[in-house]
């Protein structure tokens, strides 16, 4: 075998590859014709590598299994070569169950102190997993390529394609519809590689995978971290708030939600539309929590910002801007209903006086809107406001040294004082009832009849009445 060796080196080209051939040919026969010999092995070996140069991996590792085979076994250094070719033929030949296999085999025979051998083993046992997941994703079975991914990490935990093939899994997963599964897979994966370059990816899969499980809670907090990542875009951020804050409402976590939507009008005051929604949610929140002194600041909030609108301002925002400011005019009409006009009446009417003009102020500024449910119901209070006043100035406490008749005389000098303020609520009444005749019917015209018809019952009691009818025929 030496002769052919030195004789092949005086050749080139066409000349040599024959040469060559001949001398792998010759190997064979001699290993073949005397199996016995203590060199049969040696030479087995030899041309088992040469075949494996040559891309004959068929031939390589058919002779490799006959070196592996032989009884009594060949040396170490010969069994490690022989595994060696058939693990790397199998390889290049895609059969990689087989060169994981053979490159297990592999192991035994290299030194334990090879530190290098033994790496190269394991990234080629980690490979030829890797491998076999990707033949099964690529042939639609992606359970089994599932198992190939995972056990990759089992098999070899410190290998630099685990975090690629533990993506791999759960990508798998997601396209199973596998929700729960890929939600733990994409969990440990943030756990075990807090600085890949995978985890904004990580992070929109696990909203994914969230959501298609309904963990809506869970969902919200991958939107935050969506809104937070520093590759996002502003309408990708702002997106993702909006459905971190959906998300939690849905899931009741109503702080959460509150800390979302407050976030959303500090960071994107634009556009207004959105904003302005936002603070409506708040509001909401807050009526529910009986929050009063947030409510009031909200609804401060939504005048302000519909004052301050400009080009955005919009039918939306100002409808908001007049239920607030309807609203916040309530406890000013509280305040008035509830103070009583006493003696010495000069200074109580005064203070009466003075609390009406800030409720028709507010009430004013409310109707001033031009939204129709707040224009009636401001004019309804007004009209309240002035009957009332009426009515106080009837009620109020009586000097206490007239004889009867100057008693008499001082209640008809009340009478006098009182008519222009019952006349003036009927005015605001009528104005609304008026509008039963354009389709406006909600609570503050009906009220505004009830007022009516028992101002003025000869006129009023009646119209009332045929207002219901048509309303129930509607």
């Amino acid at each position: 075998m030496l002769s052919y060796r030195i004789h092949e080196e005086e050749l080139a080209g066409e000349a040599q590859l024959a040469w060559h051939q001949q001398y792998l040919d010759s190997g064979l026969k001699f290993a073949d014709t005397y199996p016995e010999h203590p060199e049969s092995g040696a030479v087995l070996t030899t041309v088992a590598e040469d075949l494996f140069r040559q891309n004959q991996f068929d031939l390589a590792i058919a002779v490799g299994q006959s070196v592996v085979s032989k009884q009594p076994p060949v040396k170490e250094p010969l069994a490690r070569t022989a595994w060696t070719v058939i693990a790397h033929s199998q390889f290049d030949l895609n059969n990689y169950a087989d060169a994981e296999q053979a490159y297990y085999r592999l192991r035994p025979y290299t030194p334990a102190d090879d530190a290098v051998a033994h790496q190269e083993i394991k990234d080629r046992i980690a490979s030829s997993i890797y491998k076999q997941g990707e033949q099964a994703r690529d042939a639609g079975d992606l359970e089994t390529a599932v198992t190939h991914f995972q056990r990759l990490g089992q098999a070899v935990p410190d290998s630099d394609i685990r975090a690629t093939a533990d993506y791999d899994a759960a990508a798998a997963l997601i396209n199973m519809a596998a929700w729960s599964r890929a939600s733990t897979v994409l969990e440990d994966f943030r756990r075990d590689y807090p600085d890949s370059e995978f985890n904004e990816d990580i992070t929109q899969k696990l909203a994914v995978t969230y959501l298609e499980s309904g963990r809506s809670a869970k969902a919200a907090g991958e939107f935050v971290r969506i809104a937070n990542a520093p590759g996002s875009s502003d309408d990708v951020r702002r997106e993702a708030l909006w459905k971190a804050a959906d998300l939690y409402k849905t899931s009741e976590q109503i702080a959460q939600e509150q800390d979302i939507l407050q976030e959303v009008i500090a960071r994107y005051p634009d556009p207004l539309a959105e904003s302005i929604e936002a603070r409506f949610r708040l509001l909401e929140i807050a009526k529910a929590s009986g929050n009063q002194q947030a409510r009031t600041q909200i609804q401060k909030d939504l005048i302000q910002v519909d004052a301050t609108a400009g080009a955005q301002r919009s039918d939306r925002t100002r409808y908001l801007a007049a239920i607030a400011s309807l609203e916040l005019a309530e406890p000013v009409r509280r305040s008035f209903m509830v103070t009583k006009i006493t003696q010495p009446l000069a200074d109580s009417i005064k203070l009466k006086k003075s609390l009406m003009e800030d409720v028709l102020e507010v009430y004013g500024d409310a109707a001033a809107y031009g939204v129709a449910e707040v224009t009636t119901a401001a004019t309804y209070r007004l009209g309240e406001v002035y009957q009332q006043f009426s009515k106080d100035l009837m009620a109020s406490e009586r000097p206490r040294n007239l004889d009867e008749a100057a008693m008499e005389q001082y209640v008809l000098l009340l009478e006098e004082q009182t008519f222009p303020f019952e006349e003036k609520a009927i005015e605001l009444y009528k104005a609304n009832a008026t509008r039963a005749a354009d389709g406006v019917y909600d609570e503050w015209v009906q009220q505004s009849f009830t007022a009516l018809a028992t101002l003025l019952p000869a006129r009023y009691a009646k119209s009332e009445r045929s207002e219901n009818v048509v309303t129930a025929l509607y």
